[in-house]
């Protein structure tokens, strides 16, 4: 990937101001804005579609990486800018261990909330235990470490649902890192619903998009337990709701969804006969 120096000028436009040194920043800046990707997945091709009807987005891709494709120059830097939505795709089973210590602390966090007085949430602070930290090894890709944290919060600015894409369709599928709980859980059950409707998957496949709603849906209700008049419901019940019916539905057990792990990739090597 072409180098930047710093000081090269990027134009004075109001989406760019904060990035006149950084073309990359500003040309990622671009890249989450199409196709409203703080809200939605897309996939990187669709919003490259909208970015080459941008003269920003080209004026910067100029600058940053003169005469390349800028489908090309978009996926060089989205790839170095995700982490996938699901644990189980970010962490090794050392990590997956230290991550479960962080849920138990969480749950424990949880009941501590809503006790009804102060000294009583005092007498279960103490017996909190603080967990470890993950580290660049518990990571099945060094890069996950930067951008999710060693706290298991996200620090990038994208997040990554590969087993989301549609058949034949290699281009990435990304959604916003900043998104709140509450449309994460919402760009998870969306492809849920259509990859099943529309392209007929099945259960083994929709599998780890609904383990990770499963995953984010703590935090929903944490978040987003009480009753929204916007929503009719509150938001936590309405995805807890989902998440139970499309289960049953699919006959997955929530031993599956936790015990599943990707398959492990292979060397493509011939075993001799």
């Amino acid at each position: 990937m072409s180098s930047v120096r710093t000081g090269t000028p990027v134009p004075s436009t109001g989406r760019l101001e904060s990035s006149r040194d950084r073309p990359e920043t500003a040309l990622l800046d671009l890249q989450k804005q199409a196709k409203k990707l703080e809200k939605d997945l897309r996939e990187q091709a669709e919003s490259v579609d909208e970015l080459r009807r941008d003269d920003d987005a080209l004026t910067v891709a100029g600058i940053y990486a003169p005469g390349r494709d800028l489908g090309k120059v978009s996926a060089d830097l989205i790839a170095d800018e995700h982490a996938p939505h699901l644990a189980d795709l970010r962490y090794k089973e050392p990590g997956l261990a230290k991550r479960a210590d962080w849920e138990q602390m969480w749950d424990l966090q949880r009941q501590e909330d809503a006790l009804p007085d102060e000294a009583a949430k005092r007498e279960l602070r103490k017996g909190i235990p603080v967990p470890p930290k993950c580290t660049s090894a518990d990571f099945l890709k060094g890069g996950y470490c930067k951008h999710w944290g060693k706290l298991d919060v996200t620090q990038g600015r994208f997040v990554l649902y590969p087993d989301a894409r549609r058949d034949g369709d290699p281009s990435l599928l990304v959604g916003w890192a900043g998104r709140d709980h509450r449309e994460h859980a919402q760009a998870l059950a969306t492809p849920v619903v259509a990859r099943e409707q529309e392209d007929g998957w099945a259960a083994d496949r929709l599998l780890p998009l609904v383990a990770g709603l499963r995953e984010i849906l703590p935090w929903v209700r944490h978040w987003y337990g009480e009753f929204d008049p916007t929503w009719g419901a509150s938001p936590a019940d309405i995805y807890a709701g989902f998440l139970a019916e499309t289960t049953n539905r699919l006959h997955l057990t929530d031993e599956a969804l936790t015990s599943w792990r990707p398959p492990k990739a292979t060397s493509g090597r011939r075993t001799k006969q």
